[in-house]
């Protein structure tokens, strides 16, 4: 199922625009987490609403849920312009990069290095619940047979960042 989305995504994306990768193993999933805050502002004031003469009540901060018309230019890395409606005529313009000096470099290290996290026994439980209506095909059977074997925890194990 995923495999054909993700071909679904590749083939009838508009000029090939972004790039799709099947994981395989634990190995292959970067650690974003502790990755973007090094280009990227956590909290994102619109330019209109960032100068000192604005209250801080009157501010606007980027909160996708609130938007519904995203623009981004490769001419203007690291600036998103936001509309309220689609092709709204109210805009707001937000830098979104922590620094314009270095260009971004794609995160490398790996999210899980040493072995698979242990899964809260709620959540082991609940998967267990639901493995009657799985489909009795052998891939996903054995998927989930491989997860039922993992360690579980009473509660969460924050991450080490």
């Amino acid at each position: 199922m995923v495999k054909e989305y993700t071909e679904i995504m590749l083939i009838y994306s508009n000029k090939q625009a972004f790039l799709a990768i099947l994981i395989a193993d634990s190995t292959e999933i970067i650690d974003f987490k502790s990755w973007w805050p090094l280009y990227f502002k956590k909290t994102m004031f619109s330019a209109e609403s960032a100068g000192r003469s604005i209250p801080k009540d009157g501010r606007v901060t980027l909160q996708p849920s609130k938007f519904m018309h995203f623009s981004h230019a490769s001419i203007s890395p690291g600036v998103v312009v936001v509309k309220d409606y689609v092709y709204g005529l109210l805009t707001r313009t937000f830098h979104i990069r922590n620094t314009w000096k270095e260009m971004i470099a794609l995160p490398a290290t790996t999210a899980y290095p040493d072995v698979k996290r242990p899964i809260l026994k709620q959540k082991m439980e609940d998967l267990r619940k639901l493995s009657i209506y799985l489909p009795q095909d052998v891939n996903v059977q054995q998927f989930y047979q491989e997860i039922f074997h993992w360690s579980t925890c009473d509660k969460d194990v924050p991450d080490v960042a």
